[in-house]
Parts: structure tokens; sequence; C-alpha cells
């Protein structure tokens, strides 16, 4: 009995867990930033990341905080959404003292296809084309930030240029490098010089204003 009711209150996780990043995925940026956090309460690990990368190239689009956590990864598990000739977009686990077993498998088994059923529907609705920013499309106001840090200018700059406190261009460059998946101003720069226009998505004019600190 005790161990049907554990089976049972993991099931019970494993779908309120889909429920919540089915809730948060209003674009591939919130499904995959939805999933680095919540996928971790079902199987445990040290880093969890959402991973595109195009086999063309080998070129690799990451969400998650794996550039601000210098570990010895030992165990390596992925979830694959979709893979073709061009682009294998997957979850991934990663600890450094145990390895995964069965049970962690069948739960991730268990939530794959509805998973990758979203991922599917939200790259069908709005998303650009496989392998152009996939992590997630910046904001009109993130990629103005970007042009100006392209143009030279510094954090305290270009607060004065767009009537903004530091801090909020410092969230805006911190959201910007979280979908551009690097950690430094000249990585960002030469990224989002990469990406195609229909990388960053536009937004009416009332949106566009920076929010209060």
């Amino acid at each position: 009995m005790a161990a049907i009711a554990h089976r049972a209150s993991e099931l019970r996780l494993a779908f309120e867990t889909l429920a919540t990043i089915a809730e948060a995925a209003a674009d591939l940026g919130g499904f995959a930033r939805a999933g680095v956090v919540g996928l971790p309460r079902l199987v445990a690990c040290d880093l969890a990341t959402f991973s595109a990368c195009r086999l063309d190239s080998g070129h690799r689009e990451v969400i998650g905080d794996q550039y601000r956590r210098p570990l010895r990864i030992k165990y390596v598990m992925a979830m694959p959404l979709h893979v073709d000739d061009r682009l294998l977009v997957s979850f991934v686990f990663n600890r450094c003292s145990r390895a995964f077993d069965e049970r962690e498998r069948a739960l991730l088994d268990l939530l794959r296809p509805q998973l990758a059923a979203l991922y599917r529907c939200l790259r069908q609705v709005g998303e650009p084309a496989a392998g152009a920013g996939l992590c997630g499309r910046l904001t009109a106001r993130e990629a103005e930030v970007l042009t100006w840090v392209a143009a030279g200018k510094v954090n305290r700059d270009i607060a004065a240029i767009l009537g903004a406190s530091v801090r909020t261009i410092e969230k805006h460059l911190e959201h910007a490098y979280e979908k551009l998946g690097v950690e430094t101003r000249t990585a960002a720069v030469m990224r989002f010089s990469a990406r195609p226009p229909l990388a960053v998505s536009a937004q009416p004019p009332d949106a566009r204003r920076l929010t209060p600190d």
C-alpha cells in the first residue's frame, strides 16, 4: 500500500508540474524557463537546462544557470522534445554525485509526449523558424538596449538615453543574456548581431514603456 501511495503522489506531482509549465508557456522562452525550474521537482539535479542545438553547425542555445554555477558534472540525462535533420531540442538534467535511475526516467517519459506537443504548438503559433532564437525572442526594449551596448554605451549612458534607471537597464540585459544563452556583454552583442530580424518580437507602443523599479 505504501508503494502504491508513493507512486500516486509522484504521478500527481508530475501532472501538477506539467500544468504549471503549460500555464507559463506564453512563448518558447516561458516554456523553457518554466521547464528548467519545474522539472527538477520531479528529478532532482544539480543543473537543469533547455538546449536547442543546430546539428548542421553544432551551435547551441541554452536556457539555465550553467554560466553561473561551475560544477563537476558526472551524470547527464536528456529529455528530447524535437529532432529533425537540422535541430535537436531537449531538457537536460545534470548531476554530480548520483546516477539517474529507472524511476526518474519513467517519470520524464510520462511527461515527454505532452511537453513535446506543447513545444511544437508554440513553434507553430509565432516563434521563428528552427534555429532562429529558439530560447525565446527578445522584446523590442531588450533589442534596443543591446543596440546601444553594441554602439559602445555603458549602462549609465543607456539609462540616460532611454529615460530609465540603471537598474532597469541591468534587468533588461539580464533577460537578454538568458534568452541569448550568454554571460557577457561582448558575447551578447555578437549573438544579437547574428540573429535574424524575426528573433525580435514586436510590442504595441503601450507595452514598450519601461516598468518602474
